[in-house]
Parts: structure tokens; sequence; C-alpha cells
């Protein structure tokens, strides 16, 4: 037997651009389960984003080099804590933090910032939803066009009253 036979072999996809990389290390599409790395420049902010079920995504994230500002928007309508915002300062460390499928996510780079993440769920861009103006204390903060274009959150609100996340 081979082993090439058993055992796939998955090199990474890396997008670059002046805010830093993306890259894809693994994906397995069948799975649902992506592994991610990024480097963010100081100041940049990636986020806020989410994905409406069926392909909601649950995220574990780790700081490996630098530090950031990691934010969430609850997005459980069965939460007292629905439509809140709430946010840490991570540093660089072995800690590994899971961010629910109901929380939209992103994060401030507060200095060159190299952040690994297992995504568990499949992507799916008609399903993703990014919140625009969610850069709450970061006005200077190098935002994708992508993010600037996504939806206030008062509609994503709004939108999320009539979801189920079972």
């Amino acid at each position: 037997m081979s082993f090439k036979k058993h055992v796939n072999k998955y090199g990474p996809i890396q997008f670059d651009d002046s805010r830093g990389y993306l890259k894809i290390i693994s994906e397995d599409n069948n799975l649902g389960i992506s592994y991610k790395e990024s480097f963010s420049k100081l100041g940049v902010f990636r986020g806020m984003h989410i994905q409406k079920p069926p392909y909601a995504q649950t995220k574990h994230i780790r700081v490996l080099q630098g530090s950031i500002v990691d934010y969430v928007i609850v997005l459980d309508k069965d939460s007292p804590d629905f439509g809140k915002i709430f946010s840490q300062e991570i540093e660089a460390s072995e800690n590994v933090y899971t961010i629910p499928k109901y929380c939209a996510h992103g994060f401030y780079a507060s200095k060159d910032t190299v952040l690994r993440y297992l995504c568990i769920g499949k992507y799916s861009e008609e399903h993703e939803i990014c919140i625009k103006e969610c850069y709450f204390d970061k006005e200077e903060a190098i935002i994708s066009n992508k993010d600037k274009d996504g939806i206030l959150l008062e509609e994503c609100i709004d939108l999320f009253k009539n979801i189920n996340w079972e």
C-alpha cells in the first residue's frame, strides 16, 4: 500500500495585501474544518464577521506573536447579552480562545500580530455577514473594503432576531 493512497497533502494558499496576509494552511470542505493563519500589521482591524446557519462557524483562535484587542458581538436572541459587544486584550501565549458560532468576531492588531484559527463549519460566502462601522474606538484602523461595505450593526441585530442556533 502506498502512503499517498491514504494521506492527502495540502499546500497552503496565501492571500497578501497591504494589511498583511491570510494563509489557509489546511482545509477540508467535507468535514467543514479549516486551519488558517493571518499576519496583521499594527493598526489593522479584521472583522466583524459571522455566518448564518446552516453554515455557522465556531472559531478557535490563538495569538502566536503580538497582541490584539479581540471583539465579539453576541447574536443569540435567547441570550441576555443579545446585541452586546465585548472586547478583551489578548497577548501572544499558549492560550486558545473559542468564539461560539453565535458571535460575530473581529480583532484589532495592537502590534504586528500573527494569529492562528481553527474554523469548525463550512465557509459559505452567501451566508457570511460583515458588519461595518463596528470599529469602536479604533477610528484610524486599517480596514478592508469588504468590511467597510458590510451592513450596519442595527441591521445585523434585526436579522438575527429570527435566527435559531440549534
